[in-house]
């Protein structure tokens, strides 16, 4: 168990998590391919995806999200070239491939069930001479033996000791359904939930910048609706696998962005092919076209920038970097006043002396504090509620995670995490100034 959790070998374990997660990333440049996509417009959607930083924290994570996110995305491929099948047997032998994919979604995570709907959709559309009632029935009952197989082989535990399987699938079961108010990622209905789905995937998933994030999804309802047009039959059934996941993630009372993560790719090909759409319908000339396509780059180079700083911040962050900038806005936010609590004053005077006795830093509630500067852990974590967009003002630590999504989150820098909250913020969760320990 000590060579488990060794950091070689979880540095192992995450590197591996990485690359079979990242085959997301080959999955949908082949899928907008089998779409009929040109080669650019399959770069885009990969790009979207690959650049993408909450895409890329949540495949290092040892979890399993990241692993339904790639299986969903080859169910979607192979019932893309189902779809476009010359001959019943390449028809059959694709739907067995999905049928497959949709099994290994399902062993990954339990909801990963949803997979076997668009393979079963498909089947049942065909309107091929050969598309029986009794074909149908046949291919139907094989796609689901097939499925059932597959995630039998994988979920070894089902077989071998089912009566502890069903109590463990009790235990999430009753930690999603159930969780309270009080908790960080309380859900209090679908129409929150939903509000806070079609928030992420639309201001966050796309660029760490909301205003990037936000020009990439307006290409979205622009795909969504050429593909419409277009493919109808094919989008449709890419709808109606995705939408009843959506509800159902939203239905319960605890909300994790990583089970989102099956939506996204899908939304990133949409807006690939929004942005094809009016590079073909609008941008007519060449002026035009160049200048979508340069801001399309510009776009993705500020992904990867983030993506690389990121990096760095975990690789070459330290407490005397974070004071250091925290101690560099004090000092451009000169009209504003922060209180400053214990563990981060000791921890300016530690590594940058001088710097917590600068007239910004305030040491009294008297004084009227604009803003309050914490160590994020060193109040109940239950106080930080996760999901809020742009919950934490200003955060000096490494970011390894969304913070604003995964409050509690732990991390290598629990103990000096720096963040800043308005001072209406923090008060409003309940918490006092004096609960931060100032020193006199």
């Amino acid at each position: 168990m000590q060579r488990i959790w060794s950091p070689g070998f979880i540095l192992l374990l995450r590197s591996v998590f990485i690359v079979v997660c990242s085959l997301s990333i080959v999955w949908m440049f082949f899928l907008v391919l089998a779409q009929g996509g040109s080669w650019w417009t399959a770069l885009l959607a990969s790009a979207l995806l690959g650049l993408s930083w909450e895409i890329t924290y949540h495949c290092r994570f040892i979890a399993v999200d990241g692993l339904v996110m790639q299986f969903g995305m080859l169910v979607l491929l192979c019932l893309a070239l189902a779809l476009r099948a010359t001959t019943e047997r390449a028809l059959v032998l694709m739907l067995r491939a999905g049928a497959v994919a949709a099994g290994l979604t399902m062993s990954a995570k339990i909801t990963g069930f949803f997979a076997i709907i668009p393979v079963l959709l498909v089947i049942v559309t065909q309107r091929d001479t050969h598309a029986t009632l009794t074909w149908k029935l046949a291919r139907m009952v094989e796609a689901a033996f097939i499925t059932a197989a597959v995630f039998l082989a994988m979920t070894p535990g089902m077989l071998l000791d089912p009566l502890r399987f069903y109590d463990e699938m009790q235990c999430v079961r009753l930690a999603y359904s159930t969780a309270g108010s009080s908790h960080s990622y309380y859900n209090d209905g679908v129409k929150t939930g939903l509000r806070v789905i079609a928030e992420y995937l639309l201001l966050v998933v796309f660029s760490p910048y909301w205003g990037i994030a936000l020009l990439f999804s307006a290409f979205g309802p622009i795909g969504l609706a050429a593909r419409l047009r277009s493919h109808r039959r094919e989008t449709i059934i890419q709808i109606a696998f995705l939408f009843p996941y959506a509800v159902f993630v939203a239905s319960y009372r605890l909300m994790m962005v990583r089970n989102l993560l099956l939506l996204a790719p899908l939304v990133a090909v949409f807006i690939a092919h929004g942005v094809a759409s009016v590079q073909q319908r609008v941008c007519r000339s060449v002026a035009p076209r160049v200048a979508l396509a340069g801001v399309v780059v510009a776009c993705l180079s500020a992904n990867a920038v983030w993506l690389w700083s990121a990096a760095e911040s975990i690789r070459n962050g330290s407490p005397a970097r974070w004071v250091r900038q925290l101690d560099e806005l004090v000092r451009t936010e000169k009209s504003s006043r922060f209180f400053v609590s214990d563990r981060v004053l000791e921890a300016m005077d530690t590594y940058l002396p001088g710097s917590s006795r600068q007239p910004g830093v305030v040491r009294r509630a008297q004084d009227k504090p604009t803003h309050v500067v914490l160590s994020q852990m060193e109040i109940d974590p239950a106080k930080w509620k996760a999901n809020q967009r742009n919950s934490l003002e200003h955060c000096f630590t490494s970011f390894e995670v969304n913070y604003d999504f995964y409050p509690s989150w732990e991390g290598k820098n629990v103990s000096l995490r720096i963040v800043v909250i308005p001072v209406e913020k923090f008060l409003g969760m309940g918490l006092t100034l004096d609960q931060l320990k100032k020193r006199e």
